[in-house]
C-alpha cells in the first residue's frame, strides 16, 4: 500500500511540477553583478533594463538609463567576478531587468534578434516602453511579456534564467 501511495505522489508531483517558461538557448550565458550599485541598480525599476555586451578581455559594456538619458559605461570584471570564472554573454549580449508587468522576478534576454539569429543583428531596446526592435528584419518584441513577438514573423526572444542569490547579487545563466 505504501508503494502505491508513494508512486501516486511521485506521479502527481511530476504532473504538477513547475515548468521553466524560458526559451532555452544553446548559447552559453553566465553573468553576475551587484545589483545594489550603479549602473546595475537601474534594473530594479519597473520596465527598466540594462544592456550588457562583451567589450573584450576582462571588460564589458553596460548601457542603462539615467532619467531619460541613455548612458554607456565600460566596466572591468571585479575580483569576485574573475574568481567565478569566464563570463559568457549569449549570442549578442544580454538584456536584464524588471518587467513592467512585475511578477517579482528579474528577466534576462539575448540581445541578438532571434529571427536573424546572428551575433551582428542586435536589437534596439526602447525604454520605458519595454520593446526591442530589429532594424534588419523589422521584428519587434515585448520585453514585459516574456519577449514575445508583437510585429513581424518570428519566434520569442531567447530568455535566460535569472537568480537573485545572496543579496544583492543577480546571476544570469543557462
Amino acid at each position: 500500500m505504501r508503494k502505491k501511495i508513494l508512486l501516486l505522489a511521485i506521479i502527481i508531483a511530476t504532473l504538477t511540477a513547475c515548468t521553466d517558461e524560458a526559451s532555452n538557448s544553446s548559447y552559453p550565458v553566465y553573468f553576475s553583478c551587484d545589483a545594489s550599485i550603479p549602473p546595475y541598480n537601474s534594473m530594479h525599476g519597473l520596465g527598466q533594463y540594462i544592456i550588457v555586451t562583451q567589450s573584450g578581455g576582462a571588460a564589458y559594456k553596460v548601457r542603462y538609463y539615467e532619467g531619460s538619458n541613455e548612458v554607456e559605461k565600460t566596466e572591468r570584471l571585479t575580483a569576485i567576478q574573475l574568481q567565478q570564472g569566464t563570463f559568457y554573454y549569449g549570442l549578442g549580449g544580454l538584456i536584464i531587468g524588471t518587467p513592467s508587468t512585475y511578477d517579482g522576478n528579474k528577466w534576462a534576454f539575448d540581445l541578438a534578434c532571434p529571427k536573424c539569429d546572428s551575433r551582428n543583428r542586435k536589437l534596439t531596446v526602447t525604454q520605458p516602453i519595454g520593446h526591442a526592435h530589429c532594424t534588419k528584419c523589422g521584428s519587434k518584441y515585448d520585453l514585459n511579456s516574456g519577449g514575445i513577438p508583437i510585429e513581424g514573423d518570428s519566434r520569442p526572444m531567447w530568455r535566460y534564467r535569472v537568480a537573485e542569490g545572496m543579496p544583492p547579487y543577480v546571476v544570469v545563466a543557462n
